[in-house]
């Protein structure tokens, strides 16, 4: 009897030792790594590199899930490891001979799920989407390209279902890939200046044609996205073009791996363990990468405090300049939903005018007003449907100075002009209607001019010295006309929306030196900034777009309805004149919307201008 109870000892005892030699040899994540060497995550034999012939070559000890990996600009192999110890993020070099830790980014309030890597493609930055148990995915910068080195910067949240189980990201075309478990695979654009909506790929019976689950996702070099179906045995294969084709391949377990060897040659690496993995080539047929040719990147030198509220808020700035103390001028900016922020270049709210809903402002030196010589300001009042009046006093201090009542049924968009010794005000309706108002020494406003224009205006800018009109029709193009009270001419279309110029036409403002005449136009459908030359035939000179500053934590700007712009010598990183546009997702962290402050020099590099 007892060596019965001594052999029964000895069986459990040996198939103990079995299932722990079997887990430490089982397989969490499978990733492709540079010249065919595969990544191996396990739960208890750590992170192992494979080489072609399934040799390891390389250990880094802890228990690992998912796992990433991408080439940086730089040549570096980034990989993003989620480590199940410590729920954390690792960042990790692979040299090709060794792998090291870099960095560990702990998660203290959320299980990790999952992580996929993104690099943009204009700034090279490397970015990880994280899978946060139950809740979203937050996005964060992990590497920055300029100064090579490893980051921790927080920039988004977006919502997602729950149980989204893994993700992928196609850098070309800056797309998020991410399964919803049980429903299928959506998409949404990587972007971090992007909305966050998102569209459907492919969906389980019976709302799509998958037959089962899809666990894990594996996206190709090409941008090609596979689905694999593991008791199918087949791989779905999506296009970026929106094609599928299936391959069948026979055996599949959930860790998988994907690679492109060769032309039509695809390899695929699946098992349970260590000891079984299995390694297969595949003939598919492959899409072009495509060639990103991006507008220039120009970083924020400061940004404003932000407007109180969430929401579309944020609208319109007009730049101050302060002719004896150039760094005390001051920026105004609206907040659609309360009133007037008045800002210092540094970006600190110094004043907040409650004046109810105004839209659109701008602002003309030299109105005299019971004797004294100030600044005058105009804003949209929606509220009202006039034009709310400000002074700015010789240190940049603003006072409410009344209004003026208009006829129009839905005011909007506004701007000014001084000409033949007077101050005017364009404002519009949404219907199309312009109105012209000459200001008049008591503050009361006489209407002289009104035209239509066929189609939903609001940005617009007056050229002083040669009086010209610039005016936008938001999903038309720019259109241009006399800015004088007199004029009979009809407004002229110069720029139609189509190319770099794309819906909507937004913020308009111009930029003026002895040589240099250029119209700076908000183009929202692209998130960018077009520049035209703002005297005839009004030629094309180029675009360029607003991207974080990481280094001094400043997201970059997107979906701008303002802007303004100065070429004065504000001193500093300003000499050469200032950019100030309303930025419709401030982002890095999410705050609510604000405006961001950038150097015409830097602009001036970033399109090599003359």
């Amino acid at each position: 009897m007892l060596i019965n109870n001594l052999n029964i000892k000895q069986i459990l005892l040996c198939l103990s030792l079995l299932v722990l030699s079997l887990q430490s040899l089982a397989v969490e994540f499978l990733s492709g790594l540079p010249q065919q060497y595969w990544l191996v995550s396990t739960a208890q034999n750590g992170l192992q590199v494979l080489d072609t012939e399934l040799r390891m070559v390389a250990r880094l000890p802890g228990r690992y899930g998912q796992t990433d990996a991408i080439t940086t600009a730089d040549g570096k192999v980034i990989i993003a490891a989620l480590n199940q110890n410590e729920n954390s993020l690792d960042i990790l070099h692979w040299t090709g001979t060794q792998l090291t830790l870099l960095q560990r980014q702990p998660e203290t309030l959320l299980a990790l799920e999952g992580v996929c890597l993104y690099q943009q493609n204009q700034s090279a930055d490397v970015h990880a989407f994280l899978l946060l148990e139950h809740t979203e995915i937050e996005q964060r910068i992990i590497y920055h390209a300029g100064q090579q080195q490893v980051l921790n910067q927080p920039v988004r949240h977006l919502p997602v279902p729950d149980a989204v189980t893994a993700c992928a990201v196609d850098s070309q075309r800056d797309r998020l890939y991410y399964v919803e478990e049980g429903v299928g695979v959506w998409h949404m654009s990587a972007h971090p200046e992007s909305d966050k909506g998102r569209e459907a790929v492919a969906m389980q019976q019976p709302f799509g044609h998958l037959n089962e689950s899809v666990e894990r996702l594996q996206l190709l070099a090409d941008g090609s996205l596979v689905l694999p179906q593991i008791e199918g045995g087949s791989l779905q294969i999506y296009s970026p073009q929106g094609e599928w084709q299936t391959q069948s391949v026979g055996f599949l377990a959930e860790a998988l791996a994907l690679q492109i060897v060769a032309d039509n040659s695809l390899q695929l690496l699946t098992g349970d363990n260590l000891n079984e993995l299995v390694l297969n080539n595949i003939a598919m047929r492959q899409n072009e990468i495509p060639v990103v040719r991006g507008f220039p990147q120009i970083m924020p030198s400061a940004e404003t405090d932000t407007m109180q509220k969430y929401g579309d808020a944020a609208d319109d700035p007009a730049i101050w300049f302060n002719p004896k103390n150039p760094q005390e001028s001051r920026i105004l900016g609206t907040d659609k939903k309360r009133g007037l922020a008045v800002f210092d270049l540094a970006g600190n709210e110094l004043q907040f005018l409650e004046v109810g809903r105004i839209n659109n402002v701008d602002l003309r030196a030299g109105f005299e007003y019971q004797g004294i010589t100030q600044t005058l300001a105009a804003a949209s009042q929606r509220d009202n449907n006039s034009i709310s009046l400000f002074f700015i006093d010789a240190g940049g201090h603003v006072t409410s100075a009344g209004e003026v009542m208009t006829s129009l049924d839905e005011v909007y968009g506004l701007c000014m002009y001084q000409g033949e010794g007077q101050h005017y005000v364009f404002i519009n309706d949404k219907d199309g209607r312009y109105q012209q108002y000459q200001i008049n020494p008591d503050l009361g406003g006489k209407l002289v001019r009104e035209f239509k224009l066929d189609g939903q205006p609001e940005g617009c800018v007056a050229n002083d010295a040669s009086h010209e009109l610039f005016v936008g029709i938001e999903d038309r193009g720019i259109w241009y006309s006399s800015a004088r009270a007199d004029t009979r001419q009809a407004p002229q279309n110069i720029v139609q929306v189509g190319g770099p110029l794309q819906d909507d036409v937004e913020g308009m403002a111009l930029y003026l030196t002895e040589k240099a005449h250029y119209l700076v136009v908000s183009s929202q459908g692209n998130n960018s900034y077009a520049l035209y030359h703002a005297q005839a035939p009004f030629d094309y000179v180029g675009s360029f777009q607003i991207a974080a500053n990481v280094l001094a934590g400043i997201d970059g700007a997107s979906e701008t309805d303002g802007l303004d712009v100065s070429s004065a010598n504000f001193g500093g990183a300003y000499q050469d004149g200032l950019l100030v546009v309303q930025d419709g997702r401030n982002v890095m962290p999410t705050q609510p919307q604000n405006f961001k402050l950038v150097a015409f020099s830097d602009i001036v590099a970033g399109l090599k201008l003359q």
